[in-house]
């Protein structure tokens, strides 16, 4: 049976997913938000926590406070924290902020002021993305070697940008979800921008997990195709092929799959009332009558099956823990077979010389008589409109030969002829 490795990849990141955060004491798995996006997993945690603390958690969830490198992780981050966990934009609010709501991000400047770090696993040491600050009509400071940034100003064009240390001791760095000061909205910055706030302020965070790629491999087997977790491919033949799915940091992981496709012929050939599965490979076989609900005959378990009644009639086929039905096929000549009954007929004198009768026993109109080798090779047919006694005459070799009495493409009997 095919197996599904799609629905069974997803169900498995989830599982790891709840694992995580269930053996996470830092936070509940409740408040907790995974979000995989452009191949990098994230958590929005919900839960009001100083700087230091967010950090400590962050690491005992196996990352760290998410660090920003790009415009488009910070639009990523924030579609993260507002659309996807559904954090309000005033779920609480931060004084020395301007009154309006943050949530924690990765950088700070708490070992030396002025000078801010990625460090969101809450080491001393990181890489410095930024130096100097803000004061009153001022705005002091320096981007290092190009490195992003995202401090409130830039939207908002005041003349002083953060981080300007306000109240001293602003050594945390938090994305603000609203425009502040809340009396001032947009003043000196807004939503999506990046706010110095005291880092003893208790507020949500955001944990980043590196992306380290992974390999495994599946032997498997499936009846027909197979498509493979990632959904991206079908196959319909045995092989060695290669899938990319997410693994639970939401990095890429590489599947080898080694597929054995099983394929059933179920084609039926037809000789009268003789069916025939062409698929000679089958480890069994079941008739079925279609006209009666696809019923099974019983002891029809061969691969050809000798109709007794008109009527239209399948074969199940299976191999390889794979099974499939044929087309139903029509039977409509076994009347003629029970009717007529030659089972009186004889052919004198025999053994011949070449010269001989063939004596039907019972009249029969509009029939062929047709001589084969022992072999199946036809060596004559002669056509008979009616009769009972027909003369006929071979010009063959010595030796054993049969004749056979066909009508409407049936055989209806064959006798063995031998000449002298």
């Amino acid at each position: 049976m095919q197996k599904n490795y799609s629905l069974f990849a997803f169900l498995l990141l989830v599982f790891i997913f709840s694992a995580q955060t269930a053996l996470a004491q830092c936070a509940s798995a409740a408040n907790i938000v995974t979000v995989i996006t452009n191949g990098k997993k994230y958590q929005v945690v919900k839960e009001n926590k100083t700087w230091a603390s967010a950090a400590s958690c962050a690491v005992s969830l196996g990352g760290y406070l998410v660090e920003i490198n790009s415009q488009a992780e910070q639009d990523s981050v924030y579609h993260a924290i507002t659309s996807v966990a559904n954090v309000a934009s005033n779920y609480t609010t931060v004084s020395d902020g301007g009154g309006i709501a943050y949530v924690w991000i990765g950088a700070s400047d708490v070992n030396t002021e002025g000078t801010w770090i990625w460090n969101g696993d809450g080491a001393t040491t990181g890489t410095t993305f930024f130096t100097g600050q803000g004061s009153a009509g001022t705005n002091n400071g320096a981007v290092v070697n190009s490195l992003y940034n995202n401090w409130g100003g830039t939207s908002a064009g005041p003349t002083t940008k953060e981080p300007d240390n306000f109240s001293n001791n602003q050594d945390a760095a938090a994305i603000a979800l609203a425009g502040w000061p809340a009396f001032n909205p947009g003043f000196l910055g807004v939503a999506n921008e990046w706010n110095d706030i005291n880092a003893t302020n208790s507020i949500y965070f955001v944990v980043e997990f590196d992306c380290s790629k992974s390999s495994s491999s599946v032997t498997d087997s499936a009846c027909g195709s197979y498509t493979v977790p990632s959904g991206d491919e079908t196959y319909n033949s045995s092989g060695v092929y290669m899938d990319t799915v997410l693994n639970s940091n939401g990095c890429d992981s590489v599947l080898t799959i080694t597929l054995t496709i099983t394929n059933l012929d179920t084609n039926v050939s037809q000789n009268s009332v003789l069916l025939s599965a062409n698929d000679s490979t089958a480890s069994s076989y079941q008739w079925l009558d279609c006209n009666n609900g696809f019923a099974m005959i019983t002891g029809a378990t061969s691969k050809s099956y000798t109709a007794t009644s008109n009527g239209s009639y399948a074969v199940i086929l299976n191999k390889n823990n794979c099974s499939d039905t044929s087309a139903c096929k029509t039977v409509n000549d076994v009347s003629l077979a029970k009717a007529i009954s030659l089972t009186q007929a004889q052919l004198f004198p025999n053994p011949t010389n070449g010269s001989f009768t063939l004596n039907l026993g019972t009249p029969l109109h509009h029939f062929h008589i047709r001589v084969k080798t022992l072999n199946g090779q036809t060596l004559s047919q002669q056509y008979v409109d009616k009769g009972l006694q027909v003369p006929l005459k071979l010009n063959q070799p010595a030796g054993l030969y049969l004749l056979e009495v066909v009508k409407d493409n049936q055989t209806l009997h064959t006798l063995k002829l031998l000449i002298n």
